[in-house]
């Protein structure tokens, strides 16, 4: 009796193993989810200026994100799906089930990263008011720094991307291969997670300007509280000297 049930834990071990390759030799050919450049985090403000003045804040986009960090309402986003039984089973076999979503894999394996490339990005400033300029990069993260100067009054928007070419999920070894199944739809998602609308507005009559020793506002680490996935960390403000930029 013992030899059959320690003949029988075998034969599911390798019928895992043989289903977990089956999963990933399939997955080449499906593509990535597209992305849609809308961000999944409520517009950030940068502050109210008078026209002519400036402020500035840093985002800061660490390398490492773990997949607690990806907001709720991405929880529904499918990364995985198949009617293929023997992909159903090894998907089952994981505690799993089809469609694989975003908040599946968070509830099930919640130790799972994601490690990123460094980026691709942009600034989007349909009126001109802000510009970007890149900090740099250390191992663990890239900052870049927004600038809003506006020279007419009203609101301003702009929106800040990053485009991700590669990524690795880390997960401590406990699955193996079988995150490979899931980098092509991370992907996407990292991608479509990325996005950041900004907002600033200007007026014609002086206002107060922040003073150089307010608090952090932390915009997206408040956002993203357990792993502070991106961060508007300080605003910066400059007054313009009288006679010129």
């Amino acid at each position: 009796m013992l030899s059959r049930l320690h003949a029988a834990r075998f034969d599911l071990r390798a019928l895992a193993r043989l289903l977990t390759f089956l999963l990933v030799v399939t997955l080449p050919g499906v593509p990535a989810p597209a992305r849609a450049a809308v961000s999944p985090f409520p517009p950030i403000s940068i502050g109210t200026i008078p026209t002519g003045g400036t402020i500035s804040g840093d985002i800061v986009l660490p390398l490492v994100i773990p997949f607690s960090a990806i907001p709720a309402s991405l929880d529904a986003t499918v990364l995985y799906d198949t009617v293929t039984p023997a992909e159903i089973l090894a998907l089952s076999l994981l505690g799993l089930s089809v469609p694989v979503t975003v908040g599946q894999v968070k509830s099930t394996f919640p130790a799972w990263t994601v490690s990123i490339a460094i980026p691709v990005v942009q600034l989007d400033s349909p009126t001109g008011a802000f510009q970007m300029s890149d900090l740099g990069c250390t191992a663990a993260n890239c900052s870049y720094r927004v600038t809003f100067h506006p020279v007419t009054p009203g609101t301003h928007t702009a929106q800040f991307t990053a485009d991700v070419a590669s990524i690795t999920i880390q997960d401590g070894g406990a699955l193996g291969v079988l995150v490979n199944a899931f980098l092509p739809f991370t992907l996407g998602l990292i991608n479509a997670m990325l996005v950041l609308d900004l907002v600033g507005a200007a007026v014609s009559a002086p206002v107060p300007v922040p003073g150089p020793g307010i608090p952090e506002i932390a915009v997206l680490a408040a956002l993203l509280a357990t792993a502070g996935a991106l961060a508007l960390v300080r605003r910066r403000p400059q007054r313009r000297q009288a006679g010129g930029r």
